[in-house]
């Protein structure tokens, strides 16, 4: 409906409600976009021509607003689930942390570690935050997060800043070389997921994302202090490892060879291989 009455309310302008979305509209969405290419070129928000004449196309045509919303509503229930209370239903995240901080209790010996891929290390992450407030002595194995669609701010204040929460973190991702040859629709989109998602579902344009090393590495991203911040901390300790094709060459614990966004979830040998040794090491 929202999107229904801004192109209504746009063409209005343009040309008359009766005569619906006229040339004149048409124009000015498309100059729009150009204004925009050219902005993100001068403002290291540039994917490319291709990709980015895509995202702003979307943008101005209003196509974009269901992804948002849709991508909005899986971040906030991520969030969600780990909420306190519920009365005789509870939140089924907080359900299982409530269940998994008893059992641990009651075993101590107990190791338990914590893997996401994509939007999995957003469910993740809130799970640490939650555990941080109600379960201090849940204390996790092993993190790892496999080329994580998380925002870095968040990623910062729920796993860079609460490194009591786990003995160890690990992420594999992708080079940005590899991140833009991953082409998620083909011919219709020539850039990975991580890049749609950076680029035109979160509300800040090109919102640094922690799986996307274009915001790992460089100086130019690394004014903002959290972002700065987990820059350092996956600079370290040997927590960041990328996905390469000569996979077999590198020690136990840092192979992949997962080249693509969706290779991470499709039991990619060497990064299965690299994660038990990662958890089994701790």
């Amino acid at each position: 409906e929202g999107l229904d009455d801004a192109v209504r309310e746009e063409a209005e302008q343009a040309g008359g409600a009766g005569r619906g979305l006229t040339l004149a509209w048409m124009l000015t969405r498309s100059a729009k976009v150009l204004m925009a290419l050219g902005h993100r070129r001068s403002t290291n928000q540039y994917h490319g021509f291709y990709p980015t004449l895509v995202e702003e196309s979307l943008r101005a045509f209003y196509l974009s607003k269901l992804g948002v919303s849709m991508w909005g509503g899986m971040k906030q229930a991520a969030k969600d689930m780990w909420r306190p209370g519920g009365g005789d239903t509870p939140y089924a995240g907080s359900f299982f942390l409530d269940r998994l901080a008893a059992y641990r209790a009651d075993h101590p010996d107990l190791e338990v570690s914590l893997v996401g891929h994509s939007a999995g290390s957003i469910a993740i992450s809130h799970l640490l935050e939650a555990a941080s407030r109600r379960h201090r002595e849940l204390v996790f194995n092993s993190v790892a997060f496999l080329a994580p669609a998380l925002e870095t701010e968040t990623f910062h204040d729920t796993v860079v800043a609460r490194p009591e929460r786990y003995t160890q973190f690990r992420m594999f991702t992708m080079a940005d070389s590899d991140e833009q040859a991953d082409h998620l629709l083909g011919r219709l989109y020539t850039r990975s997921l991580l890049y749609l998602v950076s680029g035109l579902f979160e509300p800040v344009l090109c919102a640094p994302l922690t799986g996307m090393m274009r915001f790992v590495e460089g100086e130019r991203y690394a004014a903002d202090r959290k972002l700065k911040g987990a820059q350092y901390f996956l600079k370290r300790e040997n927590r960041l490892v990328l996905a390469r094709n000569d996979w077999a060459a590198q020690p136990p614990g840092f192979r992949c060879g997962a080249l693509t966004h969706a290779a991470f979830d499709d039991n990619d040998p060497a990064t299965s291989e690299s994660l038990a040794s990662f958890i089994g090491q701790a």
